[in-house]
């Protein structure tokens, strides 16, 4: 029975929709009475249709008769079939009647053999087809087999994951189209690609070799919540794979329309000085549509800057990389450098590739600013163990760096709580001029003890704590050290000095206290824009009352309390023995958190700053 069969007319085109009640589903080669609904039209009636929705198998039956009328198409949308219902219902059009733009979408998995036999009977009416449109797995599949037998396709959407869209363009052969779009947008709909690696970004370029010849493509890309990744890392490093991909000459990222779009594109643009060096750009960025788009003359341009310091004429920070420039040819290494950004990273073998990245890696490292990042090399599947081997023998390590003052060397970040990135912008705000940094304790390798940390870090001063739960990542940087500050006669006290009884300290300290999530932007916390200074800064030794041995505590902007408590009593109010557990008070937010790790650095300041 026919539940809904809808016929939309205008002056130039006719629809059919259909769906179907619930009841017995015909096999795939069945053939069915026409629908009473279709004793309405001429014998000829239906020649004016020129777009069919079928939204059930339940509605094959009527999708046939439909077709056996024969209208001549222009897009056809199917859903909830099998791959043989679909090449059966493409053998009953005739060749003029086959839509150009045709929809599949969650197709049922199975049946793929038969597929494969009846594909060959109608492919000579797939060369009609124009535009191909797929969402989700067994529709990936079917058009991976059906693509070879359409030279006409000039545009692909896929909707679905990274898998799926991988499965749509491997093994269909190599005959390309002139745009392929990943994700899905209409009216009413806008899907995104979701990368099977979060921590790699999309990596679709590592299967260069077998991916058709696509001048432009669009992706609609799901950037991941930033506890999983930093998103400028997962960005570029996507934007880097894509572009392995050698035919692309324009490439647009769609970016989902959300208040963290804004912060996406300031990471990305992070991303980008880490890895190629400040004030370039390359692409541009439409804000009304939400997306990133690189013309050809941009992607030449970040293929040029992928080896622009490996160039460089002066010798890079490691003898070994310039004993072996030495040791080449001057006008072979010319001519390989010169060579680099036509034939860009994916059409040179490994070896050339992996050394031409490290001398890259060097260069960035020797020009970078103080107070800088740099990332290392984007490292694709094929790339990854001649780029470790390279780095090795150069004694070099494949981490990001960063240069803390302008004759001082590149370092590897001694933290493993924090990305380079954030641990650059915290010692940033504290405004001082440093020169090192040092781990003093880390509670995974000497203990979550409040003694263990006092042990380790003793009178130091200039110290950074930093404290990862799950995601979660809490801090705060102090001027001082932990020892307690001497009791000062009442009138030499400073206003903000205030001490407690025998069982605490409390001074002041210029200081910070910051929070981030995973790979996100610190957000710091300060009441003064000339400077970071804390009001109350109390520091426990041994004592313990409900929010910790150790507390470090502000004022918002609206007054409000934003402390944190360090190995705080419990939601019993009983200290944990070997645990670290934190209070966290910054608005709306008032919680215990247990620590995963906690560390301490202290900051080597330059005398006389």
């Amino acid at each position: 029975m026919v539940d809904d069969l809808r016929l939309i007319c205008s002056f130039t085109r006719c629809t059919i929709s259909i769906k179907c009640a619930e009841g017995f589903t015909p096999p795939a080669n069945a053939i069915p009475p026409d629908p009473a609904e279709l004793k309405a039209f001429k014998s000829d009636g239906l020649l004016a249709v020129k777009s069919l929705t079928l939204s059930s198998r339940i509605g094959l039956g009527v999708a046939k008769a439909v077709l056996s009328k024969g209208p001549r198409l222009d897009s056809m949308h199917l859903m909830d079939l099998t791959a043989t219902d679909v090449l059966v219902l493409l053998g009953q059009m005739s060749t003029s009647g086959v839509p150009r733009e045709l929809t599949l979408e969650s197709l049922r998995p199975g049946d793929g053999q038969h597929a494969n036999i009846r594909l060959l009977a109608i492919k000579e009416k797939l060369q009609k087809v124009k535009v191909l449109i797929v969402k989700e797995e067994a529709a990936s599949r079917l058009a991976a087999v059906m693509r070879p037998h359409m030279p006409s396709l000039e545009t692909f959407v896929i909707g679905g994951s990274e898998t799926e869209v991988r499965q749509a363009l491997i093994g269909g052969g190599h005959g390309g189209f002139s745009t392929l779009t990943f994700g899905l947008m209409s009216e009413d709909r806008r899907e995104f690609v979701k990368a099977e690696n979060e921590r790699e970004g999309i990596t679709l370029g590592d299967h260069k070799d077998q991916m058709p010849h696509i001048n432009s493509l669009v992706i609609h890309l799901d950037v991941p919540y930033s506890d999983a990744v930093e998103p400028g890392t997962f960005l570029l490093s996507s934007i880097w794979s894509l572009l392995e991909i050698q035919s692309i000459n324009s490439l647009t990222i769609v970016l989902p329309d959300s208040p963290d779009v804004s912060s996406h594109l300031d990471a990305l643009n992070m991303a980008t000085e880490r890895r190629f060096g400040p004030d370039l750009v390359f692409w541009t960025w439409k804000e009304v549509e939400s997306r990133l788009v690189l013309t050809a003359s941009d992607i030449k341009r970040m293929q040029g800057a992928a080896f622009a310091y490996s160039r460089s004429t002066t010798g890079p920070p490691f003898p070994s990389l310039t004993a072996s420039q030495s040791q080449q040819p001057p006008l072979a290494t010319f001519q390989n450098m010169t060579r680099m950004p036509d034939r860009y990273l994916s059409s040179l073998s490994p070896d050339v590739s992996a050394g031409m990245l490290v001398r890259d890696f060097a260069g960035r490292m020797r020009a970078a600013a103080p107070m800088s990042g740099i990332d290392p090399p984007y490292a694709p599947e094929r790339l990854k163990a001649s780029l470790l081997s390279e780095m090795e023998r150069h004694g070099m390590v494949m981490e990001p760096m960063m240069r803390l003052h302008g004759d001082g060397p590149c370092i590897p970040s001694p933290s493993v709580t924090v990305s380079v990135s954030q641990l650059m912008a915290i010692l940033q705000k504290t405004g001082k001029h440093i020169t090192g940094v040092e781990l003093l304790y880390k509670g995974t390798v000497h203990g979550f003890a409040y003694t263990d940390m006092l042990n380790r870090v003793g009178d130091a001063s200039c110290l950074v704590f930093l404290i990862r739960s799950d995601a979660s990542i809490h801090g705060c940087f102090i001027d001082t050290s932990l020892h307690p500050a001497p009791e000062l006669p009442v009138g030499a006290r400073p206003p903000s000095l205030v001490v407690c009884d025998g069982h605490s300290n409390r001074n002041s300290s210029d200081g910070l206290i910051f929070k981030t999530t995973g790979g996100a932007q610190i957000t710091f916390q300060s009441c003064f824009p000339s400077g970071p200074f804390f009001r109350d800064l109390a520091l426990r030794r041994m004592a313990l009352d409900h929010y910790g041995k150790m507390t470090v505590r502000d004022l918002d902007a609206n007054g409000c309390m934003v402390l944190l408590g360090l190995w705080a009593p419990d939601s019993a109010g009983t200290p944990g023995e070997g645990l670290c557990v934190v209070r966290v008070m910054w608005e709306p937010t008032n919680k215990l958190i247990r620590a995963d790790e906690v560390e301490v650095l202290r900051l080597v300041v330059q005398t006389g700053d």
